[in-house]
């Protein structure tokens, strides 16, 4: 089973959203299940560049919840995925927010 998945921007819908990934899991126990998509969500501070790099209640949430399913964040070999502002100078952001989780 393959899901592409694109997670809300907004940060108050975050959780929601982790919810519906919880509940997808529940449907589809038994299956090989690969997630893909843009989360809108880190999982490290390493993983944005720009602005401060802090932890946020959305990136410990998104780092209990894909062990918690049994899920792998894959790691990007030869490349990366990045979201960015278009802004340069120190206004500039970019985010690793697109992966691929797979069942372990």
């Amino acid at each position: 089973m393959f899901t592409r998945l694109y997670g809300p921007y907004i940060v108050g819908e975050r959780e929601a959203f982790l919810q519906k990934l919880v509940n997808l899991r529940n449907l589809y126990t038994k299956d090989l299940w690969i997630v893909g998509g843009d989360f809108n969500m880190i999982t490290t501070p390493g993983e944005k560049a720009g602005r401060i790099r802090r932890a946020d209640v959305d990136m410990e949430a998104f780092n209990e919840t894909v062990p918690n399913l049994h899920l792998v964040d894959m790691p990007i070999i030869n490349g990366f995925h990045r979201w960015n502002n278009r802004i340069g100078g120190t206004h500039r952001i970019a985010c690793r927010m697109d992966r691929f989780l797979l069942v372990e």
